[in-house]
């Protein structure tokens, strides 16, 4: 994997950077686009230390807002961890559970604006949450909704594997906080090369 990486840097370094993001979703979470190709698409996440993915974990909902809310994809997914370790906590409507409000938004990554329309509060329930450690992968239908979860004072990556779209693709988010009432003015940055290398680098995956 790390050679595919670097092969993929050093024959399009500059593509990889126009579509790559720092502090993507949340402070502290950057998205390194290696392969944009419908249904083949590979992203690299990077959680730096001091990030608020923190926030995630089943045991801090109650008393924090959430980083990044319960939401589904437009697509089959595999992440696969290659540096630390990160939670994965899977969720489903249901008529129990966390009450929670829903919203319906538009991506800043796919239709470059950020937005969020209120749906009113529905019910999730938990399915499944596990660590996922560095050298393991999990697999996930478009529908499955999820977040992740990162440790505040280590650094994490994961890939993900993106494959066949959703057809009945619903762009639904769950949070416990108002969305529309976040701060996004220093999120979604655009990075330079120099900044990729350094992310890279710290996780182990550019040769030397």
């Amino acid at each position: 994997m790390k050679t595919l990486i670097n092969h993929l840097l050093h024959n399009n370094i500059d593509k990889i950077v126009s579509k790559s993001l720092l502090n993507c979703h949340c402070p502290g979470l950057h998205s390194i686009m290696l392969l944009e190709s419908p249904g083949k698409t590979i992203r690299l996440y990077i959680s730096e230390p001091k990030n608020q993915m923190w926030k995630n974990f089943p045991e801090y909902y109650s008393d924090n807002s959430m980083s990044v809310a319960f939401h589904p994809h437009h697509c089959n997914l595999t992440l696969q961890c290659v540096k630390g370790r990160f939670l994965n906590w899977e969720l489903k409507e249901s008529s129990a559970g966390i009450y929670i409000q829903k919203f319906k938004y538009q991506s800043k990554i796919t239709k470059g604006k950020l937005k969020f329309k209120s749906e009113g509060y529905s019910y999730l329930a938990t399915t499944d949450y596990r660590w996922v450690n560095e050298g393991d992968s999990i697999s996930m239908p478009a529908h499955q909704i999820h977040t992740v979860a990162c440790e505040y004072d280590k650094w994490s990556a994961w890939l993900v594997y993106e494959g066949t779209e959703d057809k009945n693709y619903s762009s639904s988010c769950w949070s416990n906080s108002n969305p529309n009432e976040q701060v996004f003015e220093n999120l979604y940055l655009k990075p330079t090369k120099q900044q990729i290398v350094n992310l890279l680098q710290e996780v182990g995956l550019l040769n030397n």
